[in-house]
């Protein structure tokens, strides 16, 4: 729960001894380190909806708890998990901070790309426009597929008895 920008110098120090600066498998760490809390954190709330009574049964059906989990939670929480992965897609996706912190040539992300298009003494507005339009193409069309169960997952438990 700190602000990202504190973890910046000690990781820039801690991925130059590891070899991950300017690496995609760096970055995919570094995503995984705040995007696994906060999709927990959100998920947790989801899960915990769910009725125990029917976890129950499906112990007392035979299925194991591991069953139970496949058959019966990650289903009913569909729309908690659909608006999750939204939520920690576009997170990721629009990052600058960690990006431009731990990227230089190899690993260049979409954000770090169209703010290079600023140049020395004017921006390059075309190109910083035609990059955006690029970069919002992937979240459009994911919308486009999870968008029932993003507006369901977002509305769950807005009314309670």
């Amino acid at each position: 729960m700190l602000p990202e920008m504190l973890f910046i110098v000690p990781l820039y120090v801690l991925y130059q001894s590891l070899h991950l600066y300017d690496t995609l498998w760096g970055m995919v760490i570094i995503y995984q380190i705040y995007g696994v809390p906060f999709s927990t954190w959100i998920l947790k709330s989801f899960i915990q909806d769910i009725p125990k009574e029917i976890e129950e049964s499906g112990l007392v059906d035979g299925l194991s708890s591991f069953g139970v989990l496949r058959r019966i939670t990650l289903p009913l929480a569909a729309t908690g998990l659909a608006a999750t992965a939204a939520l920690a897609f576009i997170s990721v996706w629009i990052d600058l901070l960690f990006a431009l912190s731990f990227t230089f040539t190899d690993a260049k992300m979409v954000s770090v790309a169209i703010a290079s298009f600023k140049g020395y003494a004017a921006p390059q507005w075309p190109l910083m426009a035609a990059g955006s339009i690029l970069a919002i193409l992937p979240q459009a069309v994911f919308f486009i597929f999870v968008q029932k169960y993003i507006v369901r997952g977002l509305t769950f438990g807005a009314l309670k008895a």
